[in-house]
């Protein structure tokens, strides 16, 4: 069973872009691992920046080429995701992931996003960490702090 790493994501940027930003970012159907009646997550990176379709290594190795740890820098997609605040251009998420931040997530997801800036703000108290990242248009930004 893993640790899991709270975070809380704020999104800014233009209402029209940020709109469409929400509207892709929700899942239509519960994240892998969870019950089939469970609700879909309000936020999923499988949405925004999918896994690719082939993956090139073997299943043993969880650092694999296509994995979700390289693709997103976590083990697996957002868990317990819900948005927790709205404004005109701006809306914040919560969830959680395994062990880590996602920061390879916010790193892609601001490619694709060039209007939108990303601030992350985590935190994993039973490995006694957490930090800041800024993701804006293909620019990672984090203070990390070992606690």
């Amino acid at each position: 069973m893993p640790n899991w790493c709270k975070n809380f994501l704020r999104v800014t940027g233009p209402a029209e872009d940020l709109t469409r930003f929400q509207k892709q970012a929700a899942a239509v159907a519960p994240c892998q691992g969870r019950k089939a009646d469970s609700p879909p997550e309000a936020f999923s990176f499988q949405r925004l920046v999918p896994l690719p379709a082939k993956r090139r290594a073997t299943v043993a190795d969880p650092d694999e080429i296509g994995s979700p740890q390289q693709t997103w820098g976590c083990r697996s997609d957002a868990f317990r995701s819900e948005q927790v605040e709205t404004w005109e251009g701006g809306v914040v998420y919560r969830f959680v992931t395994p062990w880590k931040p996602p920061t390879a997530f916010f790193l892609r997801v601001s490619e694709l996003w060039p209007t939108l800036v990303f601030v992350l703000d985590y935190e994993e108290p039973q490995l006694a960490f957490r930090g800041l990242a800024r993701a804006a248009n293909g620019a990672l930004d984090y203070i990390h702090i070992d606690l």
